[in-house]
């Protein structure tokens, strides 16, 4: 039985980096690294990915960086967040029009939802680029460490990181984007442990931020909750995806794994993590082109068993700690689940409801601490959300 009952991954879509207007990759001449893509960035970007999300029934997490949108030039004369403090101009150089277009997309996107990414996704010292990290820093600033390791870096103060977050809610609020964001990712990973990067969680829950998904190699599991916020590592990225890779083919992308690519085992993995470009066209009347074929591949990944598909960033990163944090108990005819673990971890953003996949040739008969109810019918397994009744177990009778 204990082969046949699961717990599932919720997979959750973390696509970084929109919001840029250029997408050129500048690192080169001291710029930003931006997405990569060789265009500028239009609406039509922005129109797929909520096509791509409603496709499959789930709100694309987008971590946004929003320097670009600086209409106001707040960022002129902020230590090392552009790579022209004093002469930064950016009014002048948006293209307005485009960018009204833009934001009419992106706030009416039902299945778009920001994350907070940053203003301009690096640290730069004297007009030099010196990282791609916003939140992390060089140890020295005698050098560039861009691509030394993690070790290499350490975690900016509260003033710096906050600093940060006034400015891009300034900036959200210049152009009256409306929609809620409740979760974060940092640019470029996160660097060093969990102790040195825990004082920006209660400036993050000061935001409304109480969702997190980052890479970060002092997480080798699927969650964690550090001081009631749901971290959920991005460590599903298909090898064959680069960030900066597009009119990709989603047909021939591999499926779901529990070994990360470079072979790390990993308890489970949450985020399917991706990048802007990956959903695009170099012809953005094109963009629309792919939707199909992504709505293929999540359907295949729908079919694997202990994984569903995601709603949202709190779906998926409250499945992420009942997966974790539940104990089952295999007993004949059935099973407990203990929610204790769940309970203790002080998760802010917990559902009452979580779910469980049961091989189709096992039945649930009769279920206590919870109320029972399909969610999904899969060719090998039917996916049950158990609702909870206020109990710490939860006993389920199979047959």
């Amino acid at each position: 039985m204990i082969e046949k009952v699961v717990l599932p991954v919720a997979l959750q879509v973390v696509m970084d980096d929109i919001g840029w207007f250029n997408g050129r990759d500048t690192r080169c001449t001291e710029g930003p690294s931006r997405t990569g893509f060789p265009r500028k960035h239009v609406a039509e970007d922005y129109a797929v990915i909520d096509a791509i999300g409603r496709a499959i029934g789930q709100k694309i997490n987008c971590p946004l960086v929003i320097g670009e949108w600086d209409k106001k030039n707040r960022l002129r004369g902020m230590p090392h967040a552009t790579n022209n403090e004093a002469g930064w101009d950016m009014a002048s150089e948006i293209n307005y029009e485009e960018a009204e277009r833009c934001f009419a997309v992106m706030e009416g996107a039902e299945y778009l939802e920001y994350a907070f990414h940053g203003l301009m996704h690096g640290y730069w010292q004297d007009g030099i680029s010196l990282a791609d990290t916003e939140f992390s820093r060089p140890r020295s600033l005698d050098y560039k460490t861009k691509y030394a390791p993690s070790s290499w870096y350490e975690p900016v103060d509260n003033a710096y990181f906050e600093s940060h977050m006034e400015t891009f809610f300034k900036i959200y609020e210049d152009w009256g984007f409306k929609k809620k964001i409740r979760s974060f990712t940092s640019p470029s990973s996160v660097r060093s442990g969990i102790e040195e990067n825990r004082h920006m969680v209660e400036i993050m829950k000061k935001y409304g931020m109480i969702y997190w998904a980052n890479g970060w190699g002092a997480v080798k599991n699927l969650c964690e909750v550090i001081d009631g916020v749901i971290f959920i590592n991005k460590a599903f990225t298909p090898a064959s995806v680069p960030y900066d890779a597009y009119g990709i083919d989603p047909d021939a992308l591999p499926d779901y794994s529990f070994e990360r690519n470079d072979g790390v085992q990993y308890a489970e993995q949450a985020v399917l993590g991706l990048h802007w470009p990956n959903f695009l066209q170099y012809n953005p009347k094109r963009n629309l082109d792919s939707v199909d074929a992504w709505a293929r591949y999540f359907a295949r990944q729908a079919e694997i068993f202990g994984v569903m598909i995601s709603k949202d960033i709190a779906f998926g990163a409250s499945q992420a700690v009942y997966r974790k944090k539940s104990v089952l108990d295999f007993k004949k005819g059935g099973l407990v689940i203990d929610l204790s673990a769940v309970d203790g971890a002080g998760a802010l953003g917990l559902s009452d409801t979580f779910h469980i996949s049961v091989e189709n040739s096992l039945s649930p008969s009769a279920v206590k601490g919870a109320i029972l109810t399909p969610y999904e019918k899969h060719k090998a397994f039917t996916t049950y959300a158990l609702k909870r009744t206020g109990e710490k177990t939860v006993e389920l009778a199979l047959k």
